[in-house]
């Protein structure tokens, strides 16, 4: 018995040493990647069908719930200058064909070429601004593939492209930390149960 524990508080510990440095990882890429993001949260219009809003942060405008398909919404703002050589912006998408323009310059398009064979579904894009029109603007155009898509839009963000990467994997990597630590820490119980019961039946 105490052997069992003594295994048990072993592979325990083990586990949580792991998810604990897989958490400090996460914390020091978060904050080098941060470091280098500009947050697009301000200075929106936002026109749905035709008509005007003009939200504090865009990320807390709430959309209206009776959107239907073949709807049309354009996201417009002036970029801020940035240093970055390659600077993309992150858009996360929701049943929706996009167009980004900056003036008449297309700079993006995506879900053009499916509309007749599937539905859009969701995606993050990397929208490319090397080729941003003199006063900086840009106008996201979304027609909506299904009936009342999102409530929200989640934060845009501006970036370097050769930082996309680590950006996408420090917002992902608690989540798989914590459930790599689940799926282990799982497995290894059930191993130590099997082990358990066969050393109680030869204790027999």
């Amino acid at each position: 018995k105490q052997t069992a524990l003594l295994t048990n508080m072993t592979i325990f510990t083990s586990c949580l040493v792991i998810f604990v440095a897989i958490l400090f990882y996460e914390q020091g890429l978060n904050k080098r990647t941060q470091e280098n993001t500009t947050i697009l949260h301000n200075n929106w219009l936002v026109t749905i069908n035709n008509k005007n809003y003009t939200p504090e942060s865009l990320t807390k405008f709430v959309f209206p719930s009776d959107l239907k398909k073949g709807d049309e919404i354009i996201l417009s703002t002036v970029v801020p200058n940035f240093s970055d050589r390659y600077p993309v912006l992150i858009f996360n998408s929701s049943y929706s064909i996009i167009t980004v323009y900056s003036g008449s310059t297309i700079l993006y398009e995506y879900g053009k070429e499916f509309i007749n064979k599937y539905n859009v579904g969701e995606g993050i894009h990397k929208i490319p601004l090397d080729k941003l029109n003199k006063d900086r603007h840009i106008s996201i155009h979304l027609t909506l593939t299904a009936n009342s898509p999102f409530k929200s839009i989640l934060p845009m963000f501006v970036i370097s492209a050769d930082k996309v990467s680590k950006k996408l994997i420090s917002n992902q990597i608690l989540m798989f930390g914590s459930s790599l630590f689940l799926v282990v820490g799982g497995f290894l119980g059930i191993i130590i149960a099997i082990f358990t019961l066969i050393q109680k039946k030869r204790a027999y």
